[in-house]
């Protein structure tokens, strides 16, 4: 798993744009995707004659923590992914963070540039802002989750 995002991440660092979107989206019509179908029901209810599903998180975990945390990758795997889906960006001091939106308009009151942000102002940012399972209560707001930069990760 660790050596595929490995591999994914160096591609990334040879493409001179600032994001690049790693892993891909596994969907076939005999496996659900609707909210509470768990992974391993999913394995469960593979039939012996065919491949079983390649489980990917994508972001981690969104449903159950923020995207693209430590938190959401570490559920994902512990919840067993096989691959973990992962957009990263750089910013304006060219450090790697794993970060999937052009502006972080999602995760605070501003709009600004991912690309024009320092590094102490990405660790600023909550990652946790945005997150709610209910468009009511937002669990992970101010409980410190930041964006993980690729050495982290």
């Amino acid at each position: 798993k660790i050596s595929f995002v490995w591999v994914l991440v160096v591609l990334a660092l040879s493409i001179p744009l600032g994001m690049l979107s790693i892993g891909y989206e596994f969907t076939t019509p005999q496996f659900s995707r609707e909210p509470g179908v768990s992974e391993a029901f999913l394995r469960q209810t593979n039939h012996s004659h065919t491949k079983p599903p390649i489980i990917i998180g994508h972001r981690g975990t969104t449903s159950l923590v923020p995207e693209n945390t430590m938190m959401s990758t570490t559920k994902a795997l512990g919840s067993g992914a096989d691959i973990i889906h992962a957009n990263i960006r750089r910013n304006a001091e060219n450090k790697i963070f794993f970060f999937a939106d052009e502006t972080i308009s999602r995760f605070s009151e501003e709009g600004d540039s991912f690309r024009k942000l320092s590094n102490q102002q990405v660790q600023s940012i909550d990652a946790g802002y945005s997150f709610t399972p209910d468009d009511h209560v937002f669990p992970f707001r101010g409980k410190g989750l930041h964006v993980p930069n690729f050495y982290e990760w």
